[in-house]
């Protein structure tokens, strides 16, 4: 009976949940108010004046696993956030205990290049760590198992150019949040990389641990100015964010507004998740108490019963027990009634006086025939 109590429980439960309205009530704000990530993107697009092809970013919420992309795919020059993966790389032969921080690269114990290189960015050091691995080939290849991907899913030019694609650095910045273990003193470099923090220029309300990269550079007289970052931010809910520009206008602080956007928008969504979950364990609550007052009812009525039946029992235990039926003997026949009784005494008399009469009637009856008979004789 408890059994299928429990399974009713938690049938209603599931039913109940799962039949609740999404409500926006905790959290109002018009930039994201009935509106999709398209949407919330498009107006920001606008706002800021923004091509299409200038700008690639993406997002990932580490708590909900929301993410969104645009121009996601796009590889787009990658500027210093190539020392991001590189360090991973060298920071995972620590955690696999085939180097230690001591270990020399360039020249220096690697505890001092990898903060020169993620703090300070500084390009020197790096550009020796890539020369470790032998070939650009080489060095690029080794960084693919950071970024997601093999080497039959990148195109030919991966192998040749610093071109990284948003989504490629979101699985970076994810594989380094959910196992940081396995890259000690990354994260923490990153926290300190100073002033020069893209997302960080504007949007000083949350802790990031980030990695930034520009490059100016002229290819045919055209002038190319890229600016780029990519971090972990530290709101309530985690994300990771990550964005790739190109000739961008006000581009460090039109980035910083990209960030501040997705705090807001993650804020948002926390918001409107937490009010919900709130709704459903209220329910959960309600559902649970009349429930619990269904079972006190159903366990009153069972006791109520049970005392029945136990009284019955003792009435029936007190009343006498039933005689054990005795066969009846059938009646016997009543014997006849005596013949009438007759002493000897009389009787034989009685006998003898009867046969003699008949005796003399016998007699008496011949003479009187044979005198009818015979009128001769004498």
């Amino acid at each position: 009976m408890r059994k299928y109590r429990a399974l009713t429980f938690f049938m209603a439960l599931t039913l109940l949940l799962s039949a609740l309205p999404v409500s926006v009530h905790a959290a109002e704000d018009p930039r994201f108010d009935g509106k999709t990530l398209e949407e919330i993107v498009s107006d920001f697009m606008e706002e800021n004046s923004i091509y299409y092809e200038q700008l690639s970013f993406g997002y990932y919420n580490t708590v909900s696993g929301e993410s969104y992309y645009f121009n996601g795919d796009n590889l787009i020059t990658a500027a210093s956030l190539y020392k991001l993966p590189l360090n991973m790389y060298y920071s995972e032969l620590i955690y696999r205990g085939e180097m230690t921080f001591d270990t020399e690269v360039c020249g220096y114990p690697y505890r001092v290049v990898q903060e020169q290189s993620l703090k300070y960015s500084n390009n020197e050091l790096s550009e020796g760590m890539q020369a470790q691995f032998g070939t650009y080939r080489d060095y690029r290849t080794a960084l693919l198992p950071y970024l997601g991907e093999t080497e039959e899913t990148v195109p030919s030019k991966f192998f040749s150019v610093n071109e990284f694609s948003a989504r490629q650095m979101i699985h970076c910045l994810k594989l380094l949040y959910e196992e940081p273990e396995r890259f000690p003193g990354v994260i923490e470099n990153m926290m300190n990389a100073g002033k020069y923090k893209v997302f960080a220029l504007h949007e000083t309300r949350y802790d990031m641990a980030n990695k930034y990269g520009f490059l100016h550079f002229e290819i045919g007289g055209a002038m190319y100015r890229i600016n780029n970052d990519c971090a972990i931010v530290y709101t309530e809910d985690p994300f990771l964010l990550t964005a790739l520009s190109c000739n961008l206008s006000a581009a460090a602080g039109t980035l910083s507004e990209l960030c501040t956007l997705f705090c807001d928008y993650t804020n948002y969504q926390r918001a409107i998740r937490l009010e919900e979950e709130a709704a459903k364990h209220a329910a959960a609550e309600d559902l649970a108490l009349s429930l619990a007052s269904a079972e006190q009812e159903e366990n009153a009525l069972a006791a109520e019963q049970a005392a029945a039946l136990r009284l019955a029992a003792l009435e029936e235990s007190r009343a006498p027990e039933p005689q054990a039926a005795v066969p009846q003997t059938p009646a016997a026949a009543e014997p006849p009634s005596p013949e009438p009784f007759i002493p000897s005494a009389i009787l034989w008399p009685l006998l003898t006086g009867i046969l003699a009469l008949a005796a003399a009637t016998v007699i008496i009856r011949k003479r009187k025939a044979k005198k009818r008979g015979s009128p001769d004789s004498v």
